[in-house]
């Protein structure tokens, strides 16, 4: 074989031996890649002194993340700090403050969560680190995110120890988006002087347009802060949010034995939602049933309750999802289900709802009221979703009683003696004497 030969056949098992590597490495990332990208949580490594952290959190998550969930740390040591957490469109967004926070290294942990992973649901802590270098911001602008359905301000301190001229821009990409005006002179771009310290209020306008996710912008030569602004509805009004309550839910039974519990399906938009369905996932159908698989309408700021009911034959746990959906308005509560033999129920009527009912915006009855409606268990006490009416106790009702019996004696004793007086006696003496009647 010659020289030239070889050489060919080198090359061409170097290139075998590339294609081969590429292709494994592709195989592994179309592998892994839903669980590397199952959360979106990034943070900048590094922030200023006074600097306002915001971060988009994404991902599928089954429990919703509230401030409750989120702590931050300085080292190892859990550290007071102004921030704040809310759902925006699919995402979540967070915010913190750090004025006043010395350089050091940080974190931010997110726990007590639950979310998907693949087809898996995953429940470990969610955690990223940074730090806050000896520089100073600019400013600072605080909230972080807004969600409105009306006009906002956003606030804003120059940090510095000069003036400082903050740009602030509101265009956005898409013609029907809803404009955002800056007042008082209703633009989309212009300019705030601050000086050193300097705290201003600067105010927004909502105009025409459509609802959803805008980005207002605020900028310097050395910082840039977008801050998402979230408008629930158009001028005509067309937001819909679908929720179910709870988002977890934990069940156990008795084997043979059929058990009930209840979900709290709402409307918190200003919108009425149609045509909205329920499903479970396969896993679920042979041992849960639901009172109601269709809503036919759900109007702004209300809700319904539906009745769960479960069963099985045999020891067993299972989970899945119950989803609801109405367009592309959705949500899903994550069900598990156990089964054991022998197994005891509380004696206490638990609530699994998680909302109190002031966030229901009901009402709790009174001694001696009733609800109109069937009332719900939130949260924090029995809730009345209609009108709590008076009820007649039984002591009232023995008043009540006695009132009536006297009033029937008195009147047929008044009757009696009218009948005594009409009906006087024959008089047989005064009759013989000849004298008329």
């Amino acid at each position: 074989m010659s020289t030239n030969s070889r050489g060919n056949s080198s090359e061409r098992n170097r290139v075998g031996v590339v294609a081969m590597n590429k292709l494994f490495l592709l195989f592994f990332i179309f592998l892994f890649l839903p669980l590397i990208s199952a959360v979106e949580f990034n943070v900048n490594q590094n922030f200023s002194q006074g600097e306002t952290i915001i971060v988009k959190i994404s991902g599928n998550f089954l429990t919703p993340i509230t401030n409750d969930n989120v702590f931050f740390y300085e080292g190892h040591v859990r550290i007071p700090i102004e921030y704040s957490v809310s759902k925006i469109g699919e995402d979540y967004y967070l915010y913190a403050l750090t004025s006043g926070k010395a350089p050091s290294n940080y974190s931010v942990s997110i726990q007590n969560i639950q979310y998907m992973r693949g087809s898996e649901v995953a429940s470990d802590n969610l955690a990223a680190n940074f730090s806050i270098t000896n520089d100073t911001a600019d400013f600072s602008v605080s909230p972080g995110f807004v969600t409105t359905a009306g006009d906002f301000s956003l606030q804003i301190q120059n940090l510095q120890d000069k003036e400082l001229n903050v740009g602030i821009n509101t265009q956005s990409n898409t013609s029907k988006a809803r404009e955002i005006l800056i007042s008082p002179d209703l633009s989309s771009s212009s300019s705030i002087l601050l000086r050193s310290g300097e705290i201003k209020k600067i105010n927004f306008q909502l105009g025409s347009g459509e609802s959803g996710l805008r980005i207002v912008e605020l900028k310097t030569d050395k910082l840039t802060y977008q801050v998402p602004v979230y408008i629930f509805s158009s001028s005509t009004g067309n937001f819909a949010s679908l929720e179910i309550d709870p988002q977890f839910l934990t069940l156990s039974s008795s084997t043979n034995a059929s058990s009930k519990t209840s979900i709290y399906i709402s409307n918190s938009g200003d919108k009425t939602l149609q045509n909205i369905s329920l499903s479970l996932s396969d896993s679920l159908v042979p041992y849960l049933n639901l009172s109601k698989y269709k809503i036919e309408n759900l109007s702004a700021n209300t809700g319904v309750q539906i009745e769960l009911s479960y069963f099985s034959n045999t020891e067993r746990k299972v989970e899945g999802l119950l989803k609801i959906k109405s367009g592309n308005t959705s949500a899903a509560s994550l069900v598990s289900l156990t089964f054991m033999r022998n197994y005891t129920a509380p004696k206490e009527n638990i609530s699994v709802l998680t909302k109190t009912c002031a966030e229901y915006k009901g009402s709790v009855c009174s001694n001696g009221e009733e609800c109109d409606k069937d009332p719900v268990y939130a949260k924090d006490s029995v809730c009345c979703l209609g009108t709590c009416k008076k009820t007649i106790s039984s002591s009232s009702g023995v008043i009540i009683g006695i009132i009536i019996i006297g009033v029937i004696v008195a009147a047929l004793f008044l009757l009696y003696k009218k009948y005594k007086k009409a009906k006087k006696p024959v008089d047989l003496l005064e009759i013989a004497k000849g004298k008329p009647k």
